[in-house]
């Protein structure tokens, strides 16, 4: 796990929880591209180190949660149970990218307390653009 400081006042608390140093340094570049916004990452490699280090926020949660569906110890719906509040949805938002679960892995993501999906696969253009919470039968099945 490691950290990047920022004046906390001044930035957004960003948690980048990915298995792959090229992935999570793509975050943090498409996030910097272009913003005048400050930010602060902390970064796992692990689905445990990740939920240790969202948990180790006791004063003020992250803004975000950036998410790899597949981690070496667990898979992202393992992650938002360990993040679930006592309401059972994330403390805080999270974000899930992947590359290698189909688009029927919405559905277990959104019973996990997330509430949109988008698919990555193909041209931006043909990913269907969601404006609200998925539904049974919004997923394909």
């Amino acid at each position: 796990m490691t950290a990047t400081s920022a004046t906390p006042a001044q930035s957004w608390h960003i948690v980048i929880i990915d298995d792959s140093p090229d992935d999570r340094g793509e975050v943090r570049r498409l996030l910097l591209r272009g913003s005048e916004r400050r930010y602060l990452f902390t970064e796992a490699a692990t689905g445990a180190a990740g939920v240790e280090a969202v948990g180790a926020c006791q004063e003020a949660m992250p803004d975000c949660v950036v998410l790899d569906y597949n981690l070496p110890d667990m898979d992202a719906l393992d992650v938002l149970v360990g993040l679930a509040g006592p309401d059972g949805l994330p403390v805080c938002p999270v974000v899930v990218l992947t590359g290698g679960v189909g688009f029927l892995a919405a559905g277990a993501l959104a019973g996990a307390g997330l509430g949109d999906a988008a698919r990555a696969a193909g041209p931006a253009s043909a990913a269907p653009r969601r404006s609200g919470p998925l539904k049974g039968d919004d997923l394909g099945a």
